[in-house]
C-alpha cells in the first residue's frame, strides 16, 4: 500500500517513453518539492524539461496539490497546465477529480510525488500507478518534516525489496 510502482532521484529520471509505451496518457504531478521547492514559484529547469518531454510525448498532465490556489495558479500558469488546488490528497476524489481535468482513465494514468502517506498511498489505494522521486530539497514544512522519518523506514523495507 504504501511502496511505489518506481522510486527516482527526480522527475528527470522518469522513463517517459516507456510509459507511453505501456499504454499511459496522464501525469498527475506533485508541485511542492516534486517540481519545485517548497514555497518557490518558479520550476526547476529539470522539472521544466520533464513536463516539456511529457507533453512533447502526448501525455495530459494535471498538477495536484493539497495547498490552496494562490500558491498552486502561478506554477500551472508558467507550466500551462491544468490544476487541482486544495485536492484533499489522499482521498480518492482528488485523484479521480485530476483525472477528469484531463480526461484520462485511471489504468492510463501515473501519480509523480514525493510524499508517501499523501501522493503515493492515495494512488495505491485506488489502483493509479505510483511514482515515488526524492524531494527537491531538504527544507520543508514542519508536518511534513514529522514524517519524514516513518517514509524512510518504509523506503528501508522497499529497497530490501526491490
Amino acid at each position: 500500500m504504501f511502496f511505489p510502482k518506481e522510486f527516482k532521484s527526480g522527475v528527470s529520471g522518469i522513463d517517459l517513453e516507456t510509459l507511453w509505451k505501456n499504454g499511459k496518457r496522464g501525469i498527475l504531478c506533485d508541485i511542492d518539492n516534486t517540481l519545485c521547492r517548497d514555497e518557490q514559484f518558479y520550476i526547476e529547469p529539470q522539472s521544466a524539461e520533464f513536463i516539456r518531454r511529457a507533453k512533447e510525448l502526448g501525455f495530459k498532465i494535471c498538477l495536484m496539490s493539497n495547498n490552496g490556489k494562490s500558491r498552486v495558479e502561478p506554477v500551472a500558469s508558467e507550466l500551462s497546465l491544468p490544476y487541482n488546488a486544495k485536492s484533499g490528497k489522499p482521498k480518492a476524489a482528488a485523484y479521480l477529480n485530476s483525472l477528469k481535468k484531463i480526461d484520462v482513465p485511471l489504468e492510463n494514468a501515473v501519480m509523480v510525488g514525493d510524499q508517501l502517506f499523501t501522493d503515493i498511498l492515495g494512488a495505491n489505494l485506488i489502483g493509479l500507478y505510483s511514482i515515488l522521486v526524492k524531494p527537491i530539497d531538504k527544507k520543508e514544512i514542519l508536518q511534513i518534516r514529522l514524517k519524514r522519518p516513518f517514509e524512510k523506514i518504509i523506503l528501508f523495507f522497499y529497497k530490501i525489496t526491490h
